[in-house]
């Protein structure tokens, strides 16, 4: 077989790869287009349960954490040391602001942001705070927690998410295992 005998088989003698034959590289093989569109469904899947489960994780980390500080929180007066505004989407207005304050526990000095303050607050000024009694830093507006959202609103959205994904991800298999 000639040089150009080798082209016009491999290319279907058009000039073009015959795509039918499935061309492969390195004798790998031939990779059609189902299971192209198979593993990127499957990872886009795979990335949704993910982000879930990270959701559902992190609500409950909340949950615990707010339980946490309502049941043994350790209370505090945090000083605030500053407090710099948070801008807008558009950037020309604050919307809040993030304040930072000294606090001590158990003669340790803690230099912290204060969770929940989101107004402005004169530097020197004290708050009434709520120290977390297995992670001394991070603290609280006292306040704040009797105004936190309960546990069923909290991993609301999650949830739904969760069930909507687990309803469409069983209508779809039914619909593939029915094609012929």
């Amino acid at each position: 077989m000639t040089q150009a005998d080798h082209s016009e088989t491999s290319t279907g003698g058009g000039g073009a790869p015959d795509l039918d034959r499935g061309a492969s590289w390195r004798g790998g093989a031939p990779a059609g287009h189902r299971r192209v569109r198979r593993a990127v469904l499957s990872t886009g899947v795979a990335l949704v349960a993910v982000l879930i489960a990270a959701s559902l994780v992190s609500a409950g980390r909340d949950i615990a954490r707010i339980d946490r500080l309502k049941s043994h929180g350790i209370m505090v007066t945090v000083t605030v040391n500053d407090c710099r505004g948070n801008l807008g989407g558009s950037g020309s207005n604050v919307v809040d602001y993030t304040c930072h304050g000294t606090y001590r526990v158990n003669g340790t000095t803690y230099h912290q942001v204060i969770g929940s303050l989101t107004s402005l607050r004169p530097a020197g000024a004290t708050v009434r705070g709520v120290v977390d009694p297995s992670q001394h830093g991070y603290v609280a507006l006292a306040s704040s927690l009797s105004h936190s959202a309960s546990p069923v609103r909290t991993l609301l959205i999650p949830g739904l998410l969760g069930v909507g994904f687990i309803v469409v991800l069983v209508w779809s298999l039914r619909r593939v295992r029915r094609r012929p």
